[in-house]
């Protein structure tokens, strides 16, 4: 919901509040679920254990506003010019209420569904039946091999042409309109031109590249991430940052699970170089067992991968 501070400022702020009976709600419905698994499909219960954790903390909003200080504190400084975060108020935030800063902006989805609606007008149809033709095209054909369309920096010229273009011609309305306008008020005739305005297309490319690049610092630098980064999650902004909202299910990994995330990480880029070292300054010093332990286990891994300069090393 939208609404405005009582103070001074009177800033306009976003304001998050909890249906009522939602958790309750939520808990019933687990049951019935995990009931059922317990029976069905025991092997399942462990996976309905994490999701109920994880959801402890989504019903308490108070445990959001720190998740959005907590995860500012590590990307707004190498993303402050890519992304933004809303400034959390804790002081006016409950447990069934969040009070947030406003970012403006449209909904990733939102922005990408709108010029969807515009490509398929062109075409003569309408969204739902390009996607339709997508999804047949998909099933006929596979999924589409890797995005070898404009880049990032070529759609950006584009956008940058198409904004110039437009405000030139719109100059030019506006001077000719003026002409017009003081031709109707002396001889009551003349017909003022309307201004131009192109749709441009989201940058996927450039947005995709934040996106990629945010998650892996929160995820391999930090071990703190959202973890649920859906295109309802992110807003496209006027000045062209991306907004990113709703962190109430926050992942907070282990000591082991970043240590795993980072040995992961370093199998499929197939970074020999810095593997070893790595994985030894990543575990207490005082650890020699733990060392030896996790290299025997990334060893184990690799060798069960291509063979390239990696596994080279290891195995």
């Amino acid at each position: 919901h939208r609404a405005r501070l009582r103070d001074a400022s009177n800033t306009e702020v976003a304001v998050k509040v909890q249906y009522p009976d939602s958790e309750h709600l939520f808990r019933t419905d687990m049951k019935a679920i995990r009931d059922f698994f317990e029976v069905a499909a025991p092997e399942q219960v462990i996976i309905l254990n994490e999701l109920e954790r994880s959801f402890e903390e989504e019903f308490n909003y108070k445990c959001e506003a720190e998740n959005l200080r907590l995860i500012a504190s590590h990307i707004a400084a190498p993303f402050a010019k890519e992304v933004a975060i809303p400034k959390a108020y804790p002081e006016l935030t409950t447990r069934r209420m969040l009070v947030m800063e406003l970012l403006p902006g449209p909904k990733l989805v939102d922005g990408l569904t709108a010029y969807g609606k515009v490509v398929a007008a062109e075409k003569g149809m309408t969204l739902a039946e390009i996607e339709d033709e997508m999804r047949r095209n998909w099933d006929e054909n596979g999924i589409p091999a890797k995005y070898d369309g404009p880049s990032a920096a070529e759609i950006e010229t584009y956008l940058t042409y198409a904004q110039w273009k437009d405000s030139l011609y719109n100059a030019g309305v506006y001077a000719a309109n003026t002409c017009v306008g003081v031709a109707q008020a002396l001889f009551g005739a003349g017909t003022k031109f309307a201004y131009t305005s192109t749709t441009l297309p989201p940058n996927a490319p450039r947005i995709m590249d934040i996106l990629m690049r945010v998650h892996g610092e929160q995820v391999l630098r930090h071990g703190c991430f959202n973890a649920d980064p859906h295109a309802g999650n992110f807003l496209l902004m006027p000045d062209d940052r991306i907004g990113l909202i709703d962190f109430g299910s926050t992942k907070k990994l282990t000591r082991g699970a970043s240590l795993c995330t980072g040995v992961c990480q370093c199998i499929v880029r197939g970074n020999s170089s810095v593997m070893p070292n790595w994985l030894c300054d990543s575990v207490s010093r005082t650890d020699v067992a733990g060392c030896q332990h996790m290299l025997r286990m990334v060893r184990h891994v690799s060798c069960f991968l291509p063979r390239g300069p990696f596994s080279k090393v290891l195995c």
